[in-house]
């Protein structure tokens, strides 16, 4: 289920890039950082991972109450564990943006405008 959030994540990062093709490609023009472009797109990212995050934490509870079942076995869960695995899943996400990111750095104002 992570690859497919994963990939979703690419895809709508890939999207957002696409759409604003144009708009990046006028800001790096007019002297926009290569930084400013990547922290842009990280940061929408990042954005996506906090509202999953939000999203997901109230069924923590009954994750736990799951796991802890003997539908399992005996597997041990508790608030540090699920707060370890949003972290290392928010991190994913940030390092998955990175693909995408270095697609909107090399977005070029000529080929734009070839386009339109």
């Amino acid at each position: 289920m992570a690859i497919v959030s994963y990939l979703g994540l690419y895809a709508s990062l890939t999207y957002f890039i696409a759409a604003r093709r144009r708009e990046l490609a006028i800001r790096i023009c007019v002297g926009a950082s290569l930084f400013s472009i990547r922290k842009m797109v990280i940061g929408r990212a990042a954005w996506s991972a906090v509202i999953g995050l939000i999203l997901s934490a109230p069924l923590w509870v009954l994750l736990g109450r799951h796991i802890s079942s003997e539908l399992l076995g005996d597997l041990t869960w508790s608030t540090a564990h699920a707060i370890a695995i949003s972290a290392a899943c928010f991190a994913l996400s940030v390092v998955m943006a990175l693909i995408p990111t270095r697609t909107a750095a090399l977005v070029s104002l000529w080929e734009v405008l070839k386009k339109t």
